[in-house]
């Protein structure tokens, strides 16, 4: 954890979600999953996927610090049902899982299962936040609603909105 951060010991550091995703690449593979790091598909690049499984492993990771990534983080989840059309044109793929790390900010809650027509998307969060924001000094959760999640999803390409994030980009760059 603290590879992740910068010498002052508060800024956000842009490796954090490379660091976390090949953490999480590292325990899957003990686990018995071969996945393949940063995959590069067309236009996509996908955090993790096994793409050799009958039904295909697709993972997306997102790190937040703050306030202002409520959209990042859905539009984070719009970008996994992209990488999951994309692999469905030549795989069986039904589940994707979109792993999201809080640092800080705002505890936002999604809803464990999204289902979609075609597929079902899984949504984990860990909460790496400061000690001092535990227990009775925990934010209160922010709620982010499937329907709120699926009006993104379903947007073209073209119509969705971008980020106003001050902060360093949130996601793996050129998603």
């Amino acid at each position: 954890i603290r590879d992740m951060e910068q010498p002052d010991g508060k800024t956000f550091s842009n490796r954090r979600e490379h660091l976390l995703t090949l953490h999480l690449a590292r325990y899957l593979f003990d686990q018995g999953v071969s996945v393949i790091y940063r995959l590069k598909a067309g236009q996509h690049e996908m955090d993790m996927v096994d793409p050799e499984a009958h039904h295909p492993l697709v993972l997306e990771v997102k790190v937040y610090t703050d306030e202002g990534s409520r959209q990042d983080i859905i539009q984070g989840i719009s970008q996994l049902h992209a990488y999951l059309n994309n692999i469905s044109a030549t795989k069986d793929v039904m589940d994707g899982f979109y792993v999201v790390y809080r640092f800080g900010g705002p505890l936002y809650e999604l809803p464990e299962k999204i289902p979609t027509n075609r597929f079902t998307l899984h949504t984990i969060l860990i909460d790496m936040g400061k000690s001092q924001e535990s227990g009775r000094k925990q934010p209160k959760p922010v709620l982010i609603s499937s329907d709120e999640i699926l009006r993104q999803v379903e947007q073209p390409e073209t119509e969705k909105p971008t980020s106003v994030s001050q902060e360093p980009e949130l996601s793996g760059k050129g998603k």
